[in-house]
């Protein structure tokens, strides 16, 4: 039964940074896109 708490805490935790990251990513992505089009004009 704690195996199983801790498995289940480890994914969730698993999840949240992986979420994390997407979102970093994503805003990261944005603003070089955004400094590409300053660039470009």
């Amino acid at each position: 039964m704690a195996k199983n708490l801790d498995s289940l805490t480890a994914i969730e935790d698993f999840f949240h940074v992986t979420i994390y990251f997407a979102k970093v990513q994503s805003a990261f992505v944005q603003i070089s896109g955004n400094l590409m089009d300053h660039q470009g004009t």
